[in-house]
């Protein structure tokens, strides 16, 4: 069974009545039909081309996120370590650029699981002394 669209044309229509201004949308229709065969094919080559930019990523820029620290000593960073897929919680000091682990990917393995939850995002307490993780949620929206 071959399937066929209508066309159909938007028209967009301002009108001011007494001092106000409306707008509003109509659609219409018209008889003449186009048929799903006769639309273009897309090359096999262009269609593996448009799934390696926009599906893959595959030419998509490296980036880099930092946080400053409230005291301008260091930096913080979400960054995957020994090859995990889970990202740890860094913090490089900005004079020497040594680096120390605040949250690992160990801490965020959840009890009987085998593998750590991803940190997408964090904020810290205005005292420094606790920290918010927002991990990535699942297919369902359950985060665990």
């Amino acid at each position: 069974m071959k399937r066929s669209l209508t066309n159909l044309t938007l028209i967009v229509t301002v009108l001011v009545f007494q001092g106000s201004l409306f707008c509003g949308f109509l659609f219409s229709q018209t008889g003449e039909k186009t048929r799903l065969d006769r639309l273009p094919k897309v090359p096999a080559k262009t269609k593996e081309r448009m799934q390696s930019i926009y599906e893959r990523r595959e030419f998509s820029a490296r980036s880099f996120s930092a946080n400053w620290h409230e005291d301008g000593s260091s930096y913080l960073v979400l960054e995957n370590v020994d090859g995990n897929k889970a990202r740890a919680l860094v913090c490089y000091n900005a004079a020497n650029g040594t680096c120390r682990e605040l949250i690992s990917t160990a801490q965020l393995i959840p009890p009987g699981g085998t593998e750590a939850i991803d940190i997408q995002n964090y904020w810290f307490a205005p005292d420094g002394t606790r920290v918010l993780l927002q991990a990535d949620q699942g297919e369902d929206g359950d985060p665990s």
